[in-house]
């Protein structure tokens, strides 16, 4: 190898190559962008956003850099060759233009070299241009790129002069731009916008004390499961300090524990990291807890949280003019972190852990002493707070009016109270908690389900074959086991109400809805099941038995018929007249509970979840309907259709199967009539969805009858069955999603045929320590 001195002559300058590694790097990303956009893989286009911190640090600032983006593009769109993109495809590029995605990109990479040279006024504008550019793409492509494009928007408003929380400040002019976006992005089902949008919403609110319209947002927004790790952890901590605001101390608490989980623990995104902390040390504070010392040993948290380790050290103590001296010495740091409303408040938290210090050190101590120590201006004042601690469970002790002392009562055991159990219960729930988030990220192969597809084909094409042959007469032994084997492989498959049931009595917040109609149900069933009986059986019996051989099994059918025929009026009349509301209310609670509010939404308000800890009921959480809601509607077709096939219970043996199986293939579909309603079905998809699954509605609607068939429990098994066909619905939907993979490019109505997938890569995202140096 030539030395360095042999090599200087002919050597390109340094800037030069500098320039060369930016454009390849530029160009690696617009490739992944084109393969992202033949393969309908957003995940590709994920990538290319990750790496732009890595180019970010190369790029020249202002309108150096910007022109090395301008050669990108130009040489993109005038150049056709085959480029590699990462190893994995060769990519063959022959356009003239850029495709709209690779335009945003590099759009994206203008925004941050505006923010870098502080220009925000030309940024600011810039992004607003852009912003429309990209809503008359209206590509769904786009989504994950517009996204970002909305987060450099606030970020350029919010440096604007006058800054927050000025009146006067430019962050109230964009709030409808970004209240529209989140808008389109709820009806386009694109959860990275919503995602960002509502972020973002936030934080512009908090920037100028709207805490009022924050919480509010909260409230009507359902935040999306599926949106990335750094959304989500931003989402936790505007919401925290939303919490601690309102004096929601617990809630704050967990929220802020979350963000800080969810925060990268590189060092590129430190500034998140530190913002969180310090909010959640105060609010540990302001709960009557200590922060462990190992967090101001961090490294990267050592020099930020100087200030706030004086403030624990002084409210451990309860050293008041130790505390006073603190928040004076570092008034300008609370005030630039934000906290500085909230330190004020720990006061009292003082004084109080002062006096637990006193009463756990003094068996006896004089009021007098109290005020001496911890710096009270009268006795009057520190009688006061002594009262108040003792009312508040802070210290076990009395107060003796008269000699003007407080006399401390003798320590109990913790481990006679609840506290050990609570602290348990807490990291129980914070493990468990990690497991779902766990399961919901687990990714399965696109191409999985395609071999139990053309299973089901098969099976639909051979459920209408015996349904043809019965209706022809031709039904030998080899179809009767036939049918008998579809019946088992149904069962199999689990598409029956035995999940409903289950779920049914384990949950009891759905139990009002059968016990508010309970003994009017149990009557009619009794009268009408007793009455069929009275006047039909012996008929019925003596009828039958001309066909069957031996007559034993002519009762047996006769019971099944006259049962069949007592759950059909019973059916009839109670769920048209008496539980058809509770029938739809346990419907979409299930629906909700599983996590498809957005549906339910459609026709009733459903009351947001804030926190975890604060989730009841789905039930009470429903309003009432605001469209005509009907869980299966009144068919005369059916009932005429029921009593035609009747008379296939005097074929010996078969009959009754056949029967159940007949009726169960035109009732099945009513299950989920409801469901169609909510997703605004039209007639052909309606029709393509039963042909999809059809084998199991035809097993769902035999094993429905079959329940109905049971005296007495007719109300509870239509509940039961209520809630199995919504749990079915919700694992139907989820089962929809995992194939718009497979579907190259077709866009589905209500999920847009999106994939939204942060795996893959190195999580590195400097955009969160720009957020965590601005949150003042």
């Amino acid at each position: 190898m030539a030395s360095s001195d042999e090599m200087q002559i002919d050597a390109p300058e340094p800037v030069v190559l500098e320039q060369q590694s930016i454009e390849s790097a530029i160009t690696s990303n617009l490739d992944l962008i084109q393969l992202a956009i033949q393969q309908f893989d957003v995940r590709f286009i994920l990538r290319a956003l990750r790496a732009i911190s890595s180019i970010r640090k190369r790029l020249p600032k202002g309108q150096e850099g910007r022109s090395v983006i301008r050669s990108v593009q130009e040489a993109r769109s005038s150049g056709s060759s085959d480029k590699s993109t990462n190893g994995v495809k060769k990519v063959k590029t022959e356009t003239t233009s850029l495709l709209p995605e690779e335009e945003v990109y590099l759009a994206i990479l203008e925004q941050v070299t505006y923010f870098d040279a502080k220009d925000y006024q030309a940024g600011a504008k810039f992004s607003l241009d852009l912003i429309e550019k990209i809503r008359a793409f209206n590509r769904r492509t786009i989504d994950a790129l517009g996204a970002r494009v909305y987060f450099y928007l606030q970020l350029f408003h919010e440096n604007l002069d006058p800054q927050p929380p000025s009146e006067q400040s430019p962050v109230f002019d964009i709030r409808e731009k970004l209240l529209s976006a989140l808008r389109s992005a709820v009806l386009r089902k694109d959860q990275e916008t919503q995602a960002a949008t509502i972020v973002l919403l936030l934080r512009n609110y908090i920037s100028t004390a709207s805490i009022t319209q924050a919480d509010l947002l909260v409230a009507h927004n359902q935040f999306p499961l599926t949106a990335s790790n750094n959304q989500v952890a931003r989402y936790l901590y505007y919401l925290g300090r939303i919490r601690a605001i309102q004096l929601s101390y617990s809630e704050a608490h967990a929220h802020l524990t979350a963000a800080t989980r969810k925060a990268p623990s590189s060092s590129v995104a430190a500034g998140f990291y530190q913002s969180s902390m310090k909010l959640l040390v105060v609010v540990e504070l302001l709960m009557g807890d200590i922060p462990d010392r190992a967090i101001f040993r961090q490294p990267k948290l050592e020099a930020s949280l100087a200030p706030y380790f004086k403030l624990v050290q002084a409210v451990r103590t309860g050293d008041l003019h130790a505390f006073t001296k603190a928040t004076t010495a570092n008034a300008a740091v609370f005030r630039r972190d934000g906290t500085y409303t909230l330190t004020r408040r720990l006061r009292q938290n003082v004084i109080r852990t002062g006096v637990r210090m006193l009463s756990l050190a003094y068996s006896r101590i004089s009021l007098r002493d109290i005020c001496i120590r911890l710096g009270i201006e009268s006795e009057q004042s520190a009688e006061y707070i002594v009262a108040k601690a003792i009312r508040d469970g802070v210290i076990e002790a009395t107060i003796n009016h008269e000699k003007g002392f407080m006399e401390t009562k003798r320590a109990g055991d913790v481990y006679a109270t609840h506290e050990p159990a609570d602290a348990f219960h807490e990291r129980i729930q914070a493990c468990l908690g990690l497991h779902d988030e766990c399961v919901k990220a687990m990714r399965f192969p696109m191409n999985g389900r395609r071999e139990e597809l053309k299973t089901a084909q098969e099976a639909r094409d051979r459920e209408r074959e015996i349904a043809k042959d019965i209706q022809d007469g031709d039904l030998d032994e080899d179809d009767v086991v036939k049918m008998l084997m579809l019946y088992a492989e149904s069962v199999r498959l689990g598409l029956i109400d035995n999940e409903g049931i289950s779920h049914f009595v384990t949950h009891t917040s759905l139990h009002p809805l059968l016990t508010s109609r309970l003994l009017t149900t149990v009557i009619l069933s009794l009268f009408v099941t007793f009455t069929l009986f009275l006047w039909t059986f012996l008929p019925q019996w003596a009828f039958l038995a001309i066909f069957h051989r031996p007559s034993s099994a002519a009762f047996f059918n006769t019971i099944f018929l006259v049962l069949s025929e007592s759950a059909a009026i019973t059916a009839l009349l109670v769920e048209a007249w008496f539980i058809d509301e509770q029938l739809v209310d346990a419907f979409d609670a299930v629906l909700v509970s599983r996590g498809y509010e957005e549906i339910v939404r459609t026709h009733r308000p459903v009351e947001a979840v804030l926190t975890a800890g604060s989730q009841g009921s789905e039930l009470k959480r429903l309003g009432r309907p605001t469209h005509k809601s009907v869980y299966s509607p009144f068919s005369l077709r059916q009932i005429v259709e029921f009593v035609l096939l009747l008379p296939l219970n005097l074929v010996p043996y078969v009959g009754v199967p056949a029967f159940l199986w007949l009726t169960g293939y035109r009732a099945g579909p009513f299950a989920h009539y409801r469901l169609f309603k909510l997703m605004e079905f039209s007639k052909q998809e309606k029709k393509e969805w039963i042909g999809r699954y059809r084998k199991g509605y035809s097993a769902f609607g035999a094993m429905h009858l079959v329940l109905q068939l049971v005296p007495l429990f007719s109300m509870l098994f239509l509940l039961t069955s209520a809630t199995g066909s919504a749990l079915w619905a919700a694992s139907l939907l989820d089962e929809e999603k995992r194939r718009e993979g497979e579907r190259d490019g077709a866009e589905r109505r209500g999920y847009g045929g999106r994939s939204y997938d942060a795996a893959g890569g190195e999580y590195l995202d400097d955009d969160m320590d720009e957020d965590a140096a601005l949150l003042a």
